[in-house]
């Protein structure tokens, strides 16, 4: 009974910020007017959308290149072709795109699942587990070097924002590194003190440290230098790829930055979709956050609204045609697709 009224507790939130996301959307949308998101879009020029497209496919590139050489060590040598991690890779996130809560990362071990017939899922999900890791240190880094060069210029608002996050980041940094460091004495320490204090019987200390042993499992891999200094290269560059698309695509929609500005908005908002009240697509609670922000770098609100609209609708498209069509080549939209939880549960018995 108590599972039960957890789980209805659980749904319920979710639903909630959905709405909640919802409204936001609805209201940004309602303050810009249709007939400005109609004007923006037709002044969009085609050479900016391709740019932007080739951008995305860049990112796409990085990201299955970083999970081969995670992969290579996870399964113990096993190689996949860089073009079929490329659909997968494509294909998850177009799923999660479109499932809120991050819940669409477990396509990742479906569809890999798919591309190596006979290997555990627990082999999987470590590659995952540390990618999300780096991703987190990458955006966090280029976050403290852009706020670096522009804390002394931002406005008041912003400058309290940007000493909170990155206090936070500083936080981040020394706590992966004793997970890393410690994982196997962090683990069995967490495990006793909530156990034995009570703690455990909370959701949210159940979350974090499952959270904390998914990490120190995913450091496990991390068996060799090199494979280290690829995952942070790669991460590196999959999210200057996607600054570089929002730089073509802001400016597209006459958003003009300076380049250590337009990093910190841009890895702002990427910190932003890392928490779990990440809505489908982020729409509504990522484009609230670039509102606020913009407005108070000096830009009006209509016309903050119809830019951030826009550039995530033109985004959103790029992860719809990738997606789509790597689903198409993974060969799911055939009658194979019928993806969820209990699926990989079944194949892993």
């Amino acid at each position: 009974m108590w599972k039960l009224t957890t789980r209805i507790s659980e749904w319920a939130a979710k639903i909630l910020l959905a709405l909640v996301a919802f409204s936001l959307l609805v209201f940004l949308i309602q303050l810009a007017g249709l007939d400005q998101l109609k004007q923006a879009f037709a002044s969009v020029s085609l050479q900016a959308v391709s740019t932007g497209f080739l951008l995305y496919v860049l990112t796409c590139v990085f990201r299955a290149a970083r999970f081969k050489a995670l992969l290579r060590t996870a399964l113990l040598g096993t190689d996949i072709r860089l073009r079929r991690i490329f659909s997968v890779v494509a294909a998850q996130a177009f799923i999660n795109y479109f499932i809120p809560f991050r819940v669409g990362e477990l396509s990742y071990l479906y569809l890999l699942k798919k591309e190596a017939p006979g290997t555990r899922v627990t082999s999987l999900i470590p590659s995952l587990v540390i990618s999300r890791v780096f991703d987190l240190l990458a955006v966090s880094l280029l976050f403290m070097i852009a706020w670096s060069h522009t804390m002394w210029t931002m406005p008041k608002e912003l400058n309290v924002l940007g000493h909170i996050l990155a206090l936070s980041v500083l936080v981040i940094w020394p706590l992966m590194f004793v997970i890393w460091k410690l994982r196997a004495k962090v683990r069995a320490f967490g495990e006793t003190v909530t156990r034995h204090s009570g703690l455990s019987s909370y959701r949210l200390v159940q979350w974090l440290m499952e959270q904390m042993r998914e990490v120190a499992q995913g450091f496990e891999i991390m068996s060799s230098a090199r494979v280290l200094i690829l995952t942070g290269f790669y991460s590196l560059l999959i999210w200057l790829s996607l600054a570089c698309m929002n730089l073509v695509l802001w400016r597209a929609m006459g958003i003009r930055f300076s380049l250590p500005v337009l990093i910190f908005v841009s890895m702002f908002l990427n910190l932003s979709s890392f928490l779990p009240i990440h809505s489908v697509g982020g729409f509504g609670t990522q484009d609230a956050v670039w509102t606020y922000l913009v407005i108070n770098l000096g830009y009006s609100l209509d016309r903050a609204i119809v830019a951030g609209l826009s550039a995530h609708i033109i985004a959103m498209l790029y992860v719809v045609v990738i997606g789509g069509y790597s689903l198409f080549a993974l060969r799911f939209l055939q009658g194979h697709f019928n993806f969820n939880s209990r699926s990989i549960s079944e194949e892993e018995n």
